[in-house]
């Protein structure tokens, strides 16, 4: 690397990779991040690996350094190790950004990032802008590409919203000053345009407290200040000018000012469906309160404690701290917060010791709002899990801490290896582990990728093609992709589903044992799955009495699948087969109605509906009946809206079913 060639250069890459600007590369991009992220960090860590750290003895860093361990720890002890793994690597981004900016960074390397990124930003709200004056109805009213969910959007908008103020209101430059304020104007914009209401509260208030503690800078800048106050409250009426009224932000604060009030219970409102997901957390945290289910895993535990009243088939918890307590158990709450309160207590050290109305002092509390927004917004949404903002909050807290380490003078600790270990060797002690983690998780995420081509070479037809990404898919991940199980079970059951009536018992026999077998491995890999035992069960319809003797029943196998996931359309349905057979009315009535109770988001939930329809036109009973086309056509709008949606999260890709 050349003295004109920063180094973060390649961090940059790694964050424009993790934006998915193409939604169908998600799962390529995000490898490209991720390894690109690695690749930075080897280079950054070996610029000292031989003379050794100067490591502040700063008790932040090592909360953030436990935390970090303590999510590696808990792969030792997840139900999914797989998975746990691909969270784990999801989470370091903000880890490893921060350690070595602050151990391994220059001034160049902050100087880079702090003047690329903007242009990024300004071009994300932009584009966000036109998403909601241009494409206002395709995309319901609410900004969110190159994310999934407008609410990151408006969080990652957050992040840049207070650091532009902090120069706004320092800069000794006009042309600078009056860039920052158009800047922060274009980024406020792009918030109202993803109509997140939690980045525009939590921003609020945010910016209320920044103002508050900064009042010589705000006697001072008074105008640009003004300016930008009164283009936020144009902007903010501005979204009237959107065709869906439910979108516009004085309608969804409105509404948001009204549950405020009269918090509503109703589950298609705000407060009423966050209540309805976090009962379910709740359940889930009692039942793993010490240890967690392993980081990234709470997609595969979740459904089980479901509520019938959350309709948004939730696979993430929609408050980080909770879910950092499902995965990571009470160590991990406790962490989290442990954290903040760090920050927090370093900031107020820093700032007291620099004069009031200090530009440096106002810098540091800006770039500190900007944290403080992320985290207070991630109580109501999953901020931590979205990668690009784990990439801007990293460099955030890392030139936060650098600052706040030249005000206070922390004493420093050097670490170095020990003499005995050559010189030409320390890089590797520092290099080696990072490309193992990061061979491991291309590997993985490779596997992902072949378990995609499978699925739509099964949707193709071509069983040569799906035979061979099954089994790269099974390779790739070292035999822990429970998923290439699941596909791959599907080819004994259907040559059995197909031929059983005229294959010999021997052949039955050996084409049943090969399902079992993967769905042995598939149930080893992922005890959470309600497949599992959904296709042990339906696989017993297709072999000789004589084969399944001895083995638990269809009906014992179903029922345990809804216990699982109670969404699961199949095994609902094979229920409602059994007891008609048997003509056990009240059992499927019982069955049939308690699948009513649940909001699905999939097309098969209208099977659900649709027996359900034609059961009560039989029985004569036109009460239910009306009630329950009132549901069914509340599905099909679900539906409908889910077809418009722009695209679908990498977390969703890989962190569910």
């Amino acid at each position: 690397m050349t003295s004109k060639f920063p180094l973060s250069v390649v961090w940059f890459l790694a964050f424009l990779s993790g934006l998915y600007f193409v939604n169908d590369w998600q799962m390529e991009l995000f490898v490209a991040a991720f390894l690109l992220l690695v690749v930075w960090s080897c280079f950054m860590f070996a610029r000292h690996a031989v003379n050794g750290w100067q490591v502040p003895k700063v008790p932040m860093l090592g909360i953030l350094g436990a935390f970090w361990l303590w999510m590696f720890l808990s792969i030792l002890w997840s139900g999914v190790p797989y998975i746990s793994l691909m969270g784990f690597c999801l989470s370091s981004v903000l880890p490893l950004t921060f350690f070595a900016f602050v151990l391994n960074g220059k001034d160049k390397d902050f100087d880079f990032i702090i003047r690329a990124l903007p242009p990024v930003f300004a071009g994300l709200a932009i584009w966000a802008l036109i998403q909601y004056y241009a494409f206002n109805v395709e995309f319901e009213g609410q900004a969110r590409h190159p994310l999934a969910n407008p609410n990151s959007l408006a969080a990652l908008f957050n992040l840049a919203l207070f650091p532009a103020l902090g120069v706004m209101l320092t800069t000794q430059k006009r042309w600078l000053a009056n860039a920052a304020l158009v800047f922060a104007i274009v980024i406020f914009g792009g918030i109202t345009a993803t109509g997140s209401r939690g980045a525009l509260v939590f921003g609020g208030i945010t910016l209320i407290a920044f103002l508050a503690l900064n009042p010589h800078v705000v006697k001072a800048h008074w105008k640009c200040l003004s300016i930008f106050l009164a283009s936020a409250i144009v902007l903010f009426f501005a979204t009237n000018l959107g065709e869906l009224q439910h979108a516009q932000m004085a309608e969804r604060m409105s509404v948001f000012a009204g549950e405020l009030v009269a918090p509503a219970k109703d589950a298609y409102t705000l407060s009423g469906n966050r209540n309805n997901i976090w009962a379910g957390v709740w359940a889930l945290i009692q039942d793993h309160i010490v240890l967690g289910t392993g980081i990234g895993t709470f997609f595969l535990y979740y459904p089980a404690y479901r509520i019938p009243e959350e309709i948004t088939g939730a696979y993430l918890a929609h408050s980080d701290p909770l879910q950092y307590w499902a995965e990571l158990g009470i160590a991990g709450f406790i962490l989290f917060y442990a954290l903040g309160v760090s920050i927090l207590i370093r900031t107020l050290r820093a700032v007291s010791q620099l004069p009031k109305g200090s530009v440096e002092r106002t810098q540091i509390w800006a770039v500190t709002a900007a944290i403080f927004v992320t985290v207070l917004h991630t109580h109501f949404t999953f901020n931590l899990y979205v990668v690009p903002i784990l990439f801007v909050l990293g460099f955030l807290l890392a030139w936060w801490f650098k600052r706040t380490h030249e005000i206070l003078g922390d004493s420093i600790i050097h670490y170095k290896f020990p003499d005995q270990i050559p010189t030409s060797y320390r890089s590797g002690f520092i290099v080696v582990p990072l490309i193992m983690l990061a061979a491991l998780f291309v590997s993985f995420m490779a596997s992902e990728y072949h378990i995609k081509q499978a699925k739509a070479s099964a949707y193709e037809n071509d069983m040569e093609a799906f035979t061979r990404s099954v089994n790269l898919a099974d390779e790739l991940s070292f035999r822990s992709n429970y998923r290439s199980h699941l596909l791959a079970v599907t080819v004994p059951i259907s040559i059995l589903e197909i031929n059983h009536d005229m294959m010999p018992m021997e052949d039955q026999k050996k084409f049943f044992d090969q399902a079992n077998y993967f769905l042995d491995q598939a149930e080893r890999l992922n005890p959470q799955n309600s497949a599992v035992l959904y296709y042990r069960a339906y696989v017993q319809d297709h072999v000789d009495a004589s084969l399944i003797e001895g083995m638990e029943d269809q009906e014992a196998l179903y029922r345990r699948s809804l216990e699982l996931d109670p969404l699961h359309v199949g095994a609902r349905l094979a229920l409602l087969k059994i007891y008609r057979a048997q003509g056990d009315e009240r059992r499927f009535e019982e069955v049939l109605e308690g699948g009513l109770d649940w909001q699905y988001r999939t097309p098969q939930g209208l099977q659900i509906f649709n027996e359900a329809e034609r059961y009560y036109i039989l029985t004569k009973q036109p009460e239910k009946l009306t009630q329950l086309q009132k549901k069914k056509q509340a599905l099909q709008n679900r539906l409908k809206i889910a077809e418009r949606k722009a695209s679908t999260s990498l977390n969703e890709r890989l962190f569910s079913e």
